[in-house]
């Protein structure tokens, strides 16, 4: 059941950075210093962040469209078919409220900004061996798909064993290529507190699980992004494999399946599982309605539910 020793974060970023976690990378835990020459060049590339117009317009177009949406997910762990937890995710823009409170981005004054949130918690048949409650926050300014702050807050209790309460927050500096990431314990004392190389245009793991979404609207087309996940910088690639009627807890729907393909920046691909997305084709907010990470003898998914 080793597994289950990172349950929080199975359940709250299975399809992005947790299967990186899954499938055996390492996090950092040495200090990275940013090299000179990347904030050289992330001053003077910063400018082309805010992208086309049109492309701002159709991103917009998208958030608002699926703005106050309240999605709910069950986590299971194979085999055995074991019900880890349950998932909801929800959006919201800059002039409405959540748990997080009014969203406001003072480096966008103009235009919106969207905030995403992913509420995740562990289900009673597994409460024998591990009990988490977790939280993840994002924020995203008013253009491209470009995250401005990051919350991670775990509550993990296991027999026997200390229990994990800490609060992780990640301040997004796109013109020093730098993610400055504060850890902190229940307590108040700071864990970790250092600055990280942040690829230029990388989002943080839940706003690219929304801009998944928005890139499945091409269907049939093969997609690459970026993501920023345990201090590192990944290329994910989205290779559409075929279309298939899928049967999942909420229902009967025509999906488009996904391979989910991981690259370090210096090219080397993550080749110690797979993942798998679907994606309902016949919706204009392309659900995210499965995800599916396998490795060696076991395999977790995510289903939605409602």
């Amino acid at each position: 059941m080793g597994h289950l020793k990172k349950v929080g974060e199975l359940t709250i970023l299975l399809g992005i950075g947790v299967c990186l976690y899954f499938f055996g990378y390492k996090k950092i835990i040495k200090r990275r210093v940013i090299p000179v020459a990347y904030s050289t060049e992330c001053r003077t590339q910063s400018s082309k962040l805010p992208g086309k117009a049109l492309e701002d317009q159709q991103r917009n177009h998208f958030l608002s469209s699926i703005q106050g949406e309240r999605t709910k997910y069950r986590l299971y762990l194979s085999p055995g078919n074991v019900v880890l937890g349950e998932i909801t995710m929800q959006i919201t823009d800059r002039n409405h409220q959540n748990s997080m409170g009014t969203v406001t981005n003072d480096n966008d004054p103009f235009g919106k900004a969207y905030s995403f949130e992913a509420l995740a918690s562990t289900d009673q048949e597994v409460s024998s061996l591990i009990v988490a409650e977790e939280v993840v926050r994002s924020h995203i300014g008013s253009h491209g798909w470009h995250s401005v702050k990051y919350y991670h807050s775990q509550d993990e209790r296991m027999p026997n064993l200390n229990p994990v309460q800490q609060e992780t927050f990640i301040d997004f500096d796109y013109q020093d290529c730098s993610a400055r990431l504060k850890q902190e314990a229940a307590d108040g004392d700071v864990i970790k507190d250092q600055d990280y190389y942040l690829k230029l245009g990388a989002s943080d793991p839940l706003t690219a699980l929304y801009k998944m979404r928005f890139l499945a609207l091409n269907d049939n087309l093969p997609q690459d992004l970026y993501v920023y996940v345990t201090n590192e910088n990944w290329k994910l690639s989205m290779i559409p494999l075929t279309s298939e009627t899928i049967e999942i807890d909420a229902g009967v729907y025509e999906a488009t399946k996904y391979r989910l393909r991981s690259f370090r920046l210096d090219g080397v691909e993550n080749d110690k599982g797979e993942i798998y997305l679907w994606f309902d084709r016949n919706h204009p907010q392309r659900h995210l309605l499965k995800v599916k990470g396998s490795v060696n003898l076991a395999s977790i998914r995510m289903e939605m539910t409602k």
